[in-house]
């Protein structure tokens, strides 16, 4: 099958890192008792999607604006549509993905004597589930432009400009640097891992030894070039064996893009700890944040 050129010029290399482990019985066993969410911020409560969720979560498909930065970037057309992609968002996640219903906190009200609580989100007078505001999480293990997990999020315009962004994303990025790790080999762009891309000559490596360069190859990092990377944590990851083969060990990291155009989620991004990055072809303003230490 013959390859795009955007595709021909796209270098990967083979790196050794680590990625999450979800544990699916965990994570949904402690949903379901009392609907407990799977992490809270001060305003909301964020949980899988289940087949409940559907006319919510089309609700906020279903929005023009909602759906602009989108990977689509259209509102979904049917019902249909919109469960298609539930179930493709929603759990098992099997370590593909981790991604989830965004719900405003409600309180519940506390009820007089002889009534009870007959619904599956818990006990009277604690933190109740409101409106499905939104959905976001990583929609991609792999496959994504840099070959990294890639965060995501969207909100019902409704819901814009009152902070709910930012709480999500902090929590979401707390959430998900907290959970197991495994080594693994994987392939990235190289120009996620650079510390400087634009300064080593993405489309032309002439004057540095490497056995990168290979265009649309995926090759191991060359020792002349390991000083490139952008950070690295041998003894954390090479404990596990993530070295034993002989590759490069990255820090593992979070990647997510924005359009051009969208300033407030740039703002975002910047204030929990993601920094740009340049050398993806793919029109967006991409960004990386790296795995904390300890």
């Amino acid at each position: 099958m013959a390859m795009s050129q955007k595709n021909q010029d796209k270098k990967t290399v083979l790196v050794s890192t680590t990625l999450p482990q979800v544990d699916d019985d965990a994570l949904l066993s402690a949903v379901r008792r009392g609907g407990k969410a799977t992490f809270e911020t001060e305003r909301l409560r964020v949980r899988p999607l289940r087949a409940s969720d559907l006319a919510a979560l089309h609700a906020v498909r279903s929005q023009p604006e909602a759906m602009t930065s989108s990977h689509s970037g259209r509102p979904d057309a049917s019902l249909a549509q919109t469960e298609a992609k539930l179930k493709r968002l929603g759990p098992p996640y099997r370590d593909s993905h981790v991604y989830f219903g965004i719900f405003l906190r409600q309180q519940r009200p506390i009820l007089s004597e002889g009534s009870k609580v007959d619904d599956e989100d818990g006990e009277e007078g604690k933190d109740a589930e409101g409106e499905l505001i939104g959905d976001g999480g990583v929609h991609m293990f792999a496959g994504t432009d840099s070959g990294w997990p890639e965060l995501g999020y969207k909100f019902k315009r409704e819901h814009w400009r009152r902070g709910y962004a930012t709480e999500f994303v902090t929590g979401f990025v707390r959430f998900w640097w907290a959970l197991p790790r495994s080594c693994r080999r994987i392939e990235v762009d190289e120009c996620s891992v650079l510390k400087s891309p634009a300064s080593f000559g993405i489309n032309s490596h002439d004057g540095i030894k490497t056995s990168w360069g290979v265009s649309g190859s995926t090759s191991q990092l060359g020792k002349e070039r390991a000083g490139d990377i952008d950070d690295q944590r041998t003894a954390a990851v090479a404990e596990g064996g993530g070295n034993a083969d002989g590759l490069t060990v990255v820090t593992e990291r979070l990647c997510a893009w924005t359009t051009s155009t969208n300033e407030a989620s740039q703002r975002i991004l910047e204030k929990v700890g993601f920094e740009r990055f340049e050398g993806l072809d793919n029109g967006m303003v991409n960004w990386r944040a790296l795995m904390p230490p300890g």
